[in-house]
């Protein structure tokens, strides 16, 4: 696994969790995805007084995050569960796994299913583009930790580990 992976899009896994048994069940893998942070900042702005002037409130207002992610499923269940999941409006609480379990990082988050577009061919894997929304706090990783390869370096970016073949 090259670690450029989970930092572009690759190498990173879907799990949900199970609220009958208390377990997390594989979703399955990801191609590529994009993420949005959005603030709703507060516009407090004097409108009367001289001059009249734009102002934000400082460390305030609602973060959301936008998730567009095309997933490959591992099982027709997993792929039915999303499709329902977008269907019936469902917030369920998702692992997002960058890296090799046990090696890189896992962000819980609530989400919202709120599009998905079935892009599979014939006779090839369940696939989709799936768009996510955040509900609740989030906080999104992008560190990995330190990993070593036979034919190539890891190389830090702040506590970004980057691949690199040489």
């Amino acid at each position: 696994m090259a670690t450029s992976g989970a930092l572009s899009g690759t190498d990173v896994f879907l799990r949900v969790l199970n609220t009958d048994t208390g377990n997390w069940e594989s979703i399955g893998g990801q191609k590529s995805h994009s993420e949005t942070l959005n603030n709703g900042v507060i516009d407090i702005s004097n409108k009367i007084g001289i001059p009249s002037f734009r102002e934000l409130m400082d460390v305030e207002g609602i973060q959301s995050v936008d998730i567009t992610s095309d997933l490959v499923f591992n099982s027709q269940a997993a792929f039915e569960f999303i499709h329902e999941a977008a269907g019936n409006k469902s917030i369920e609480q998702f692992q997002v796994q960058r890296g090799a379990l046990g090696v890189g990082d896992i962000d819980e988050v609530k989400l919202a299913v709120v599009s998905f577009q079935e892009t599979s061919q014939d006779g090839e894997a369940l696939s989709a583009t799936v768009g996510f929304q955040s509900s609740d706090e989030i906080e999104l990783t992008a560190s990995l930790e330190t990993l070593s390869y036979a034919d190539g370096l890891a190389k830090t970016a702040g506590d970004i580990q980057i691949y690199v073949r040489s």
